[in-house]
């Protein structure tokens, strides 16, 4: 019988923990992001970069980063559980790899293992890729010689078609690490029933597809529009 050390326990529990704190702030990124599709007087649209959807997006931004405090603190705690979670998520593949062997080879379809657990290492780096260093090069470290508002910038980065299908492709990855990341935190935070963890598995599904179209159709929508207009 197998017993699972008590800090490998830990390292389990804190990266859960931080991946559903990490959920939270997708769903928040997601409501302002969606901000993007309305317009001045607050109407939705499916046609983003017109000349007057820019005003309430543009407002929200102001007003979130009117307190710098608040907006570093945010952004210190953010990048800390990004830290964490990764830092742990490669130890513990790490150990686990080093614990199976070359049995695992033979074992893989063992265990419930699904195409999301097994790519969890490798879509951990779309989650990594497209919300640290793409996004953060494109939005927050970007050229300061660029457009003058958020919105502008957005649809000048979504208006090219490499970095629309980047952010497709990178986001595609999310969604698979989303889907075993939710429910295996719930599991490994011990909330583990067999009544309840087939529930847990669906809302995992379907909140890694609400993020994936959540997110995934804004430089869609950006660039189709802009090649369009």
């Amino acid at each position: 019988m197998n017993v699972i050390p008590r800090h490998s326990i830990a390292k389990k529990g804190l990266m859960a923990a931080t991946g559903l704190m990490l959920c939270m702030f997708l769903v928040l990124h997601l409501a302002g992001n969606l901000t993007l599709l309305l317009q001045d007087d607050g109407s939705l649209t499916l046609a983003p970069g017109g000349p007057q959807s820019n005003e309430f997006f543009e407002w929200v931004a102001h007003h979130y980063e009117a307190i710098p405090a608040f907006f570093h603190t945010g952004e210190l705690l953010l990048l800390a559980l990004f830290g964490i979670h990764a830092l742990f998520g490669i130890t513990l593949w790490l150990q686990n790899r080093a614990a199976r062997g070359s049995r695992y080879v033979r074992q893989r379809s063992e265990g419930g293992r699904t195409v999301f657990s097994a790519t969890m290492p490798y879509t951990g780096l779309c989650f990594i890729a497209v919300f640290l260093v793409i996004h953060l090069v494109n939005f927050r470290f970007g050229s300061q010689e660029g457009p003058a508002d958020m919105y502008t910038l957005v649809g000048d980065v979504f208006g090219r078609w490499y970095w629309m299908l980047i952010y497709v492709a990178a986001l595609g990855g999310v969604a698979f690490h989303l889907g075993h990341g939710v429910q295996s935190a719930f599991q490994s935070l011990g909330l583990r029933h067999p009544r309840y963890t087939p529930v847990i598995r669906v809302l995992g599904y379907l909140f890694a597809a609400a993020m994936f179209v959540g997110f995934g159709c804004l430089p869609i929508l950006f660039y189709f529009n802009g090649a369009m207009s």
